[in-house]
């Protein structure tokens, strides 16, 4: 029985796109590498049959190509640009994210001497859309609700909005929001709307925080998420739980 041949496209200029191809190649990669999608267009680049598309359309070239990885160019892309997109993509199909580091020459090797030919590269996950992690935070959002509502009759007078309290509550427990979340990265497809962003906590309104800063902060909480952060920044911004 033939085993499903992984299908791989490469996020990244023309020439980090060759030096990955090169890299698989050369360790012999049992995958298919569909081609390379460009971060930005050069209308002055010769055609290229391996080029897939611009990076807006990632998403639709993933269903197109039903593509089971992508590896993102370092060189091209930084960081938090690829955690934005991460965020950004849609969570079906699944796909598998990996960067090669720029200058790097060791995302090619084995990853078990069992498994000749299979390669390995700087994994990354975002904690926040792991299974296991979004459901705690489900349940962290169910009990936390359930207790400021029980408690609602001495709590409710700290809240600045009161009304806004009761209903914040009653939303996170029906599950149509979610106490801390992403209120500024572009992540609507795959989050459901919060209360709170992250940035909230570092937020005054003495000195309010960039965008582009606040979008960094959610983007680090996405990515190493755990259920304390979310009830350190409600304990933080209890005065604030009827906010909109």
């Amino acid at each position: 029985m033939q085993s499903h041949q992984k299908k791989i496209a490469i996020v990244g200029s023309a020439e980090e796109s060759r030096r990955v191809r090169h890299l698989l190649e050369t360790a012999s990669v049992q995958a298919r590498i569909v081609g390379h999608v460009t971060p930005v267009a050069d209308p002055t680049a010769p055609p290229s049959r391996y080029l897939l598309g611009q990076l807006h359309q990632l998403d639709e070239i993933i269903r197109i190509h039903d593509l089971d990885e992508l590896i993102f160019c370092g060189k091209d892309l930084s960081a938090t640009r690829i955690i934005s997109l991460m965020i950004r993509l849609p969570q079906y199909p699944p796909v598998a994210y990996k960067i090669l580091p720029e200058d790097s020459e060791y995302i090619i090797g084995s990853s078990s001497k069992d498994a000749p030919g299979e390669y390995y590269a700087l994994d990354i996950a975002l904690n926040l859309f792991q299974p296991q992690r979004a459901r705690t935070k489900r349940l962290l959002d169910v009990l936390t609700s359930l207790s400021l509502l029980l408690a609602a009759p001495l709590l409710v007078w700290f809240a600045r909005e009161k009304a806004g309290y009761l209903r914040n509550c009653l939303r996170v427990l029906l599950g149509t929001r979610t106490w801390v979340g992403l209120r500024h990265a572009d992540a609507s497809r795959r989050t459901t709307p919060a209360v709170f962003s992250p940035a909230d906590s570092a937020d005054t309104a003495a000195a309010p925080l960039p965008e582009a800063t606040r979008r960094r902060l959610e983007l680090l909480y996405a990515k190493d998420y755990t259920p304390s952060t979310d009830l350190n920044i409600l304990v933080r911004r209890f005065r604030w739980l009827g906010q909109e």
